[in-house]
């Protein structure tokens, strides 16, 4: 890119799943998009691995079957509580399974073949000038119609739609080798962290710990994440080597003031997040995505601000809302163990409920 200054369609800041996602679906509609983010290739962060059904078809929609034949595929939720199971929920589809570095390697290589799409390694800082202003690291102005913001819970790309919020929880993951066969994700429930088990292709278990509060004299993430196990024996037998180092993230992200406001449109964890007890990031990210897109073309085809911004609102709000409450049940279950067996209980007894239950998690 020779010029101090090109004209887009879209500028999308942030080239995780969500925002690739979001670069990819709207050049395909005939939109000149900028995607911005100075990650490296098949950067590796810490993140549920798991795709819900939803999401696998997202990736579908999007061209990646291959990929979705390359995971792992599972059909169900396990809980379980104090190491004795406590309820399994059936998904109304297969789900799937995909280290997230080999996500984005796909992504990346999709990306790479459209030639309506700018690939910049950078940090961006935006500035609203009638339309978008978008300044690369290296001094590039960038303009354009709209904006796609999928820098994650801590971005700062555009400050005026987001505020902060003291994070309660925290979370590690690592990946270990799988010891004993792992069918469905599990997860384990109590003692003041969660342990959460998605079983990966080559026999491999991502192991994501998830804490309410820090145990006290714990020395670093590898101890933590061995006190985690301690708590939860029957995850621990789950577990052979560990195979990748923990790494840790904030959890509680901050919810946004607006979701979407003068063609400015928040995807994936930029939109407040949903707590990982669910496992459905990698999901609301890829589907917020293209819903950014979706708006995007809207308003290139003539929609006006307002309805293209609500189009948008609505479509994270489907995402979300149910998600965030089965989230906020499970957290106050865990700490309750009578009133989580009893919940389980009820849900044994009504299929129906327990369908809808799992119709949220999928995302259908």
């Amino acid at each position: 890119m020779n010029e101090s200054r090109r004209e887009f369609d879209l500028a999308v800041i942030g080239a995780g799943p969500g925002g690739c996602a979001c670069a990819l679906a709207a050049a395909r509609g005939g939109l000149r998009v900028a995607l911005l983010d100075p990650r490296p290739e098949a950067d590796d962060r810490p993140c549920g691995e798991g795709m819900m059904p939803e999401g696998a078809a997202s990736l579908a929609s999007l061209g990646l079957q291959d990929l979705l034949a390359r995971g792992r595929a599972f059909r169900s939720l396990r809980f379980f509580l104090g190491g004795e199971p406590l309820l399994e929920v059936p998904l109304p589809a297969p789900a799937v399974a995909i280290p997230r570095p080999e996500l984005l390697r796909s992504l990346d290589a999709a990306l790479s073949r459209e030639p309506k799409v700018l690939r910049v390694r950078s940090a961006a800082r935006v500035q609203r000038n009638g339309r978008f202003e978008v300044r690369a690291g290296d001094g590039r102005v960038l303009a354009a119609d709209a904006l796609a913001v999928a820098d994650g819970g801590g971005g700062r790309a555009l400050e005026g739609l987001r505020e902060g919020a003291t994070p309660r929880r925290f979370g590690l993951r690592a990946r270990y080798e799988e010891a004993r066969p792992l069918e469905s994700v599990e997860i384990h429930l109590g003692g003041g962290v969660e342990v959460y088990l998605t079983p990966l292709p080559g026999g491999i278990v991502n192991a994501a710990f998830l804490f309410s509060r820090a145990p006290s004299g714990a020395r670093g993430p590898e101890d933590l994440a061995r006190r985690a196990l301690e708590r939860h024996p029957a995850a621990r037998a789950r577990l052979g080597e560990m195979r990748t180092p923990p790494q840790g993230r904030t959890l509680g992200l901050p919810r946004p003031r607006a979701i979407a406001a003068d063609r400015a449109f928040l995807v994936g964890d930029a939109t407040g997040g949903v707590d990982p007890i669910v496992g459905c990031g990698v999901t609301i990210a890829l589907r917020t995505g293209i819903a950014a897109a979706e708006s995007a073309l809207a308003l290139r085809g003539g929609m006006d601000f307002a309805p293209a911004e609500r189009r948008h609102e609505e479509a994270v709000r489907r995402e979300v809302l149910g998600r965030r409450r089965v989230a906020g049940l499970l957290l106050r279950l865990a700490d309750r163990p009578p009133l989580a067996r009893g919940a389980a209980s009820l849900l044994r007894r009504m299929p129906g409920l327990l369908a809808r239950l799992a119709r949220v998690a999928a995302g259908t």
